[in-house]
């Protein structure tokens, strides 16, 4: 501790919180935001009874009515059909109305309405020509034509297309279940059906009374999901549910496969498609899955497919295919049948009482999709920024430094309109833009000396600066790196792949860092939250299956082709051949060239669905606090982005670039949106997703060294490093003091941001109370308290100075009255003064960037 009574110094006003209360509690300006909810620190949110419904339904009157599918055709006789019914209300709003509008069949005789668990279906009764009516009292009745084929045809049980998906529906083969590698109770099954070779081979061949043809009703696998001998896995099974029917059914048809003539699912579609609807009334949404087969047939899967949304603390969905939604924000409903999976969206809106849009400035595009989105939420816009806010800002997020009282000084007198602007444009050229951006960027590439020696640590991260001092375009950033071969030393972007073993290794970490798809979980199975397969994840491996990396004399090691390297499928063994991801065929590659040609050409082509939308996301990220998908690297149909309009804009405006780094970064800053303020206002403060105020956050720990070494203007020592390097300017992992490796410097062993730890810990608050680091720069003898203390100026224009420097603001009218009093009374005004640097430091303003 320091010598001097710290009670006198939390005085009133004077400082918020401490460094200590800061961390220990957790209490930032604004909190690091969470994943899944798009308005956080509320209560858990209550289901809208249907007295609420009926009591803030709005005063509206249904003017008519929508169906789909408009037209039905229902081949077999055990198929059936859905149907998803709208009420469109005179205040523009629209409603389900699908569980309570009445059907009407034209022909009983050949049509019924029946009902399966918590949905109504249609269901043949005779081949023919029908319709159904659809009424609703208000509205014009519509009518939907019905066709029935194959009636009378037999329709066995298809064990590709009903019985797998019965079986993940029923979480039989999920991950916790039965679809682990070593299985459960005896019995393994593939994860969601990813292998129906391996599943049908064990539900037929392990164990006689697994499937009891004879009397297919004491079969095993029927008998213990529905609890009639014990399962540890509960009850998950009755009969009257669309599984049960469809196991016995097989069982007592003989438990045939059909892989060889069974048609396969060429597509999945969620009706009635994106929809907006509007809470309490429009809190639910009836969906229906419609699945498209090779043979040119299309079905009704819903009570198959296996049903979820991207949000389960916003909402829920049933068996049968009812979306109930319990607060504002928007989802992604999730269907997978066999080894599909498809998304749709929906947006649940509520009037939030006291809300009025004001329309805010548009600065650029950036505003109006930002806007578009607060609008339609009903989420107020914070006020802009301060000047010394913003200034502290920029500075921070560009050159990772904060602005000396000098260059506060001098933005705070320049009067014109576009002095913002022209800050960032200055910036953005700054040396120490690079040092900042090559930071983030070796930790992603795994810039380190245990793969690299020090020397091709410091080869690549000079190269990754470089790069960025030049303005590289990205999409050559990344083909360099992509394609790399040689030796750190000729070649550096080869570093890259030192970090990795083996081919699929290099393609996990490729499409990870530079197309946001983590394809590690399609490696042992097909992806269960996402629509990767096996054959998507050796085929883009294969891409890498020549490249091999050894070690030199020099130790820093080679890239080099192996032009026999092949990849094998895990389960087939089967030779891949190189496939981008969503590509429909094969990328040619030609005897003695390099397959990773083709990758990056495909990789940073403009027409790349993933590249662009990947590459500015992570940006996004940097600049803003937050990706629009968060987290940033982790685009899938079950984690949507909080704004396509946007994210597809930033992407374009990349693309047109031509991927100038430097451009998308100053389109961002410029945004009013970025420049908002970090105080909330009280029908914004829950927002964590839409950006509707700065989000607060610590200091990385390059940045908050290199801050209080300017501050006390006493530099950090780096051993092997020349005297004056700040710790942005660290090529080596290892070169790093205790309080690097205490603020969560990274040790790089992961391609994920998510290494860094940014969540304020209580060992960071001690380092800054009373580690001797912080300590050592405040009472130097050649720092600035020092040399101020010495230079007999007035004790007014030291505190302006070192709150200039600090927050790139002058002190309030009570900080410098409190101030100076405490300081005037002080025996010792060197030892006061180190006071005053040491409050500023361990303050929330100081630590945080906001």
């Amino acid at each position: 501790m320091r010598s001097c009574d710290r009670d006198s110094l939390l005085f009133s006003g004077l400082i918020a919180v401490t460094a200590l209360g800061v961390m220990a509690l957790g209490t930032p300006v604004q909190a690091e935001p969470g994943v899944k909810l798009p308005f956080s620190k509320r209560p858990a949110p209550k289901p809208i009874t249907k007295a609420e419904a009926k009591a803030t339904a709005p005063a509206a009157r249904l003017v008519s009515l929508s169906v789909v599918p408009k037209a039905v055709t229902i081949q077999g006789w055990r198929s059936q059909q859905g149907l998803v019914i709208t009420g469109h209300y005179s205040n523009g709003t629209l409603r389900d109305l699908s569980d309570t509008a009445k059907i009407t069949p034209s022909n009983p005789q050949m049509l019924a309405v029946a009902a399966e668990e918590d949905r109504r279906v249609l269901r043949p009764k005779s081949n023919g020509s029908s319709s159904v009516a659809i009424s609703s009292p208000g509205a014009p009745t519509v009518t939907v034509p019905v066709v029935v084929e194959q009636f009378t045809a037999e329709q066995p049980v298809s064990f590709r297309n009903e019985v797998i998906p019965a079986l993940t529906k029923l979480g039989c083969s999920a991950g916790t279940c039965h679809g682990t590698p070593t299985g459960k109770g005896g019995f393994r099954l593939s994860l969601q059906g990813y292998n129906p070779d391996l599943d049908y081979q064990t539900l037929v061949s392990e164990g006689w009374r697994r499937l009891n043809k004879a009397e297919p009703g004491r079969s095993i696998l029927l008998l213990k999901p529905m609890v009639q001998v014990p399962h540890a896995g509960g009850k998950r099974l009755s009969a009257e549910q669309p599984e049960f029917q469809v196991l016995s059914r097989w069982i007592s048809e003989g438990a045939r496969d059909d892989g060889g003539s069974a048609p396969t699912v060429k597509e999945l579609e969620i009706l009635p498609g994106k929809r907006t609807l509007k809470l309490p009334a429009g809190a639910k949404q009836r969906v229906v899955a419609m699945a498209r087969f090779s043979d040119g047939t299309q079905r009704d899967v819903t009570h198959l497919a296996k049903l979820d949304t991207s949000n389960l603390d916003l909402s829920a969905v049933s068996r049968g295919g009812l979306v109930e939604a319990t607060e504002r924000g928007d989802i992604a409903v999730l269907a997978r049948f066999t080894d599909l999976m498809e998304s749709e969206r929906l947006v649940f809106l509520k009037d939030v009482e006291g809300f009025k849009w004001v329309e805010p400035p548009v600065q650029n595009y950036i505003d109006k999709h930002i806007y578009d989105r607060l609008k339609l939420f009903q989420v107020p816009a914070s006020e802009l920024s301060s000047d010394s806010e913003f200034l502290r800002r920029a500075y921070l997020d560009t050159v990772g430094l904060l602005p000396t009282a000098n260059e506060v000084r001098k933005f705070q007198a320049d009067p014109s309109p576009d002095r913002r602007s022209r800050v960032i444009d200055e910036l953005t050229t700054r040396p120490e833009f690079a040092d900042q951006w090559a930071v983030k960027w070796a930790d992603v590439l795994r810039v380190q000396d245990e793969t690299l020696q020090e020397e091709g640590a410091k080869s690549f991260h000079n190269w990754i600066r470089n790069s960025l001092a030049t303005n590289k375009p990205v999409d050559q950033f990344v083909r360099e790196i992509v394609t790399a071969k040689g030796t750190p030393k000729a070649n550096p972007a080869s570093g890259f792949f030192h970090s990795y073993t083996a081919a699929d290794d290099f393609s996990q970490a490729i499409s990870q860092l530079f197309m946001g798809v983590r394809m590690t979980c399609a490696k042992c199975h097909n992806h269960p939250f996402e629509r990767w397969t096996q054959d998507d994840y050796y085929s883009f491996a294969a891409f890498f299956s020549q490249v091999r990396a050894k070690p030199t004399k020099d130790s820093t090691g080679e890239v080099f082709l192996d032009p026999k390297g092949e990849v094998n499928h895990l389960r087939t063994g089967k030779v891949m051949q190189p496939k981008a991801l969503g590509a429909a065929s094969w990328a040619k590659a030609e005897p003695g060239t390099d397959r990773r040609d083709a990758l990056a050409t495909w990789l940073t082509s403009p027409e790349n669905p993933f590249f662009a939308k990947a590459m500015v996301n992570r940006i996004w990220a940097n600049v803003l606090g937050r990706g629009l998908v968060e987290p940033i690297d982790d685009f899938r149909d079950s984690n949507p982005s909080v704004n396509d309009p946007l994210l597809e804009a930033l992407a374009k405006d990349f693309v047109e670039s031509k991927f100038d780094f430097r451009h998308l970064v100053r389109t961002i800053m410029k945004s009013r949106t970025y420049q908002l303020s970090a105080k909330p206002l009280p029908l914004n403060k829950n927002d964590v997703a839409y950006f509707s105020h700065s989000l607060a956050r610590i200091m990385s720990a390059e940045q908050l060294l290199d801050s209080i070494s300017q501050f006390t203007e006493v530099g950090e020592e780096f051993p092997g490093y020349p005297t004056g390097t700040r710790a942005a300017q660290l090529a080596s992992n290892k070169a790093r003091t205790p309080f690097l490796k205490v603020f969560g410097r990274p040790d790089r062993n992961l391609n994920c941001e998510c290494e860094r730890e940014k969540d304020p810990t209580l060992f960071q608050a001690l380092a800054l109370m009373n580690g001797r680091n912080l300590h050592g720069k405040l009472g130097n003898a050649n720092g600035r308290i020092s040399r101020l203390a010495a230079s007999g100026r007035p004790d007014g224009d030291v505190l302006e100075e070192l709150y200039l420097a600090a927050f790139a603001r002058k002190p309030t009218d009570r900080e410098r009255g409190e101030w100076l009093t405490y300081i005037g009374k002080a025996p010792d005004k060197k030892q006061a003064y180190e006071d005053l640097g040491w409050v500023l430091i361990n303050s929330k303003e100081f630590l945080f960037r906001h």
